[in-house]
C-alpha cells in the first residue's frame, strides 16, 4: 500500500529533512482488522544533526466496508485526539496534583493527518497516524492464542485502573476541563445492528460447541438472549462508574517489555475509545486475554486488584470514594456485562484464535471483516471450546449472564 506524499509528511512530523526512508508491512494477517499498519524507517537531518527514526504508520484501509463498519470517519479523529488532548490532559492533571506514577503506557505520536487537503475537516483515504515503533524499544505482543501470564496480567490491570481513575478524578474535580479536553473527543465506535448482523451466523458455531458440554448446555437459555444483543453497539455510561474507556483492550492491543524486576506495559489502538462504563475494559481483558490455567484460578483476584488500585488512586487525588463501594462496583460489573459484553468477548475469541489462512488481504478495496470472522468462527478446536466454556461459566457464576 502506498502512502501518498510520505516524504513531506515525515518531514513535517519530524521537523527535518528526510535523507532516506523505507516502508514495509509491520504485521501479518490477523493481527489488525481496522487499519493498515506500515513500518517506517527514516534518516532525518535537522538542527540537532542526523538521526535514524523508527515509526509505525497507521493508515486508513481502502475498503469502504471496513471504513463504515468501524465508523472510521469519526474514530480516526478520535484516536488523534487521544494523543493531542486526552492523554496530555491526564498527565498534566497528575503532575499538578503530585501523582507518583505519571501515565506512561501509551506510545508517542510523531504526527497525523486526516487528508492531503488541509482545508478538509473530514477523514479520507489519505489519513495517517504516525506513532513510535515500540518494537524498537523492546516491547512485544503476547501470543494472542495463549494470552498473558498472571504476573503480567496483574501489571496490565494495575495500569488500567490508574488510567481509569485519573479520568474519573478529572471528571469529579474539574468537570469543565474534563468536558472540554476529554469528553468532547470521545466519539465512540458503535457499529449498527446491520453491520454486525453477520455475527449471528458466527454465534451459531459457538452455540453448537456449548451444546456439547454438559455444564454449558444448561446455560443456553441465558446464552442465546445474550448473543442476540449487538455486542459492538452503543455503550451506556452510568454514574459514578462512567469514564474514559479503551473498549478494545485485548491481547493484540497490548504490548509488554519484560525486564528482570519490572514489566512495562503499552496500550495501543485507541480508535474505539469512548465514554462508558469503565468496567467494560476489565471484563474484556480478564475473560479474553489471560492464559489458562492462570485465569481460571485468579480471575477474581484480578478484579479485586483492579478495584483496590482504582480506589487508592482516587484517594491520591482527594476524591470522596464513598459512591465507589465494592458492592456498587460488583453491581456495575454485572450491569455492564449483561449489556452485550458476553457477545463482544466471544467475538474477540474468533480473532484471538484465528489462523492466518482465515484472513483476507486488508488492503483490498473489497475486504469485509465479516467474511473473515465467519471463517474463524467455523473453527471448532479444543482451544475454542475451552475459551468459550470459560467465558460462559465465568459470566454465569457471577450473575453476568
Amino acid at each position: 500500500m502506498e502512502v501518498k506524499n510520505l516524504k513531506e509528511f515525515l518531514e513535517n512530523s519530524f521537523n527535518g529533512e528526510i535523507l532516506w526512508h523505507s516502508v514495509t508491512s509491520l504485521i501479518g494477517p490477523g493481527e489488525n482488522y481496522g487499519s493498515v499498519m506500515l513500518k517506517i524507517d527514516a534518516k532525518i537531518k535537522s538542527h540537532g544533526g542526523e538521526q535514524i527514526v523508527h515509526a509505525v504508520a497507521k493508515c486508513m484501509p481502502p475498503s469502504k466496508v471496513i471504513q463504515d463498519t468501524f465508523n472510521l470517519s469519526f474514530t480516526f479523529k478520535n484516536e488523534i485526539c487521544w494523543y493531542t488532548s486526552i492523554i496530555p490532559t491526564m498527565q498534566k492533571f497528575q503532575s499538578e496534583n503530585g501523582a507518583q506514577n505519571i501515565i506512561d503506557f501509551f506510545p508517542t505520536m510523531y504526527g497525523a493527518r486526516t487528508s492531503l487537503d488541509s482545508d478538509k475537516d473530514i477523514v479520507d483515504d489519505d489519513g495517517v497516524l504516525l506513532l513510535e515503533n515500540l518494537k524498537e524499544s523492546g516491547f512485544e505482543n503476547e501470543d494472542r492464542r495463549r494470552g498473558f501470564d498472571i504476573q503480567t496480567a496483574k501489571e496490565i490491570v494495575k495500569k488500567l485502573a490508574v488510567f481509569h481513575s485519573v479520568a474519573v478524578a478529572i471528571k469529579i474535580k474539574n468537570p469543565e476541563l474534563f468536558e472540554a479536553k476529554i469528553h468532547a473527543h470521545l466519539y465512540g465506535a458503535e457499529c449498527s445492528d446491520d453491520s454486525t448482523s453477520g455475527l449471528q451466523d458466527c454465534f451459531k458455531y459457538v452455540i453448537k460447541l456449548l451444546q456439547e458440554d454438559s455444564e454449558c448446555k444448561v446455560l443456553l437459555d441465558r446464552v442465546k438472549p445474550a448473543l442476540a444483543l449487538n455486542p459492538w453497539g452503543l455503550r451506556h455510561a452510568r454514574e459514578p462508574w462512567a469514564g474514559v474507556v479503551h473498549l478494545d483492550l485485548w491481547t493484540n492491543n497490548i504490548m509488554v517489555k519484560k525486564q528482570e524486576n519490572d514489566t512495562k506495559v503499552m496500550f495501543l489502538d485507541l480508535q474505539a475509545g469512548t465514554y462508558a462504563s469503565i468496567t467494560a475494559d476489565l471484563i474484556i481483558f480478564v475473560t479474553t486475554s489471560v492464559k489458562f490455567p492462570d485465569i481460571e484460578v485468579h480471575m477474581d483476584d484480578l478484579i479485586k486488584l483492579y478495584y483496590s488500585t482504582f480506589i487508592d488512586n482516587l484517594k491520591e487525588f482527594g476524591v470522596d470514594t464513598t459512591p465507589f463501594s465494592y458492592d456498587s462496583f460488583l453491581e456495575e460489573l454485572k450491569t455492564e456485562a449483561s449489556c452485550g459484553q458476553y457477545g463482544r468477548c466471544i467475538s474477540l475469541v474468533f480473532a484471538a484464535l484465528g489462523e492466518k489462512e482465515d484472513v483476507n488481504d486488508l488492503t483490498g478495496e473489497n475486504y469485509d471483516i465479516m467474511d473473515d470472522l465467519k471463517k474463524m468462527a467455523s473453527r471448532m478446536t479444543d482451544a475454542h471450546r475451552k475459551r468459550y466454556k470459560f467465558i460462559t461459566v465465568a459470566f454465569a457464576e457471577r450473575g453476568w449472564l
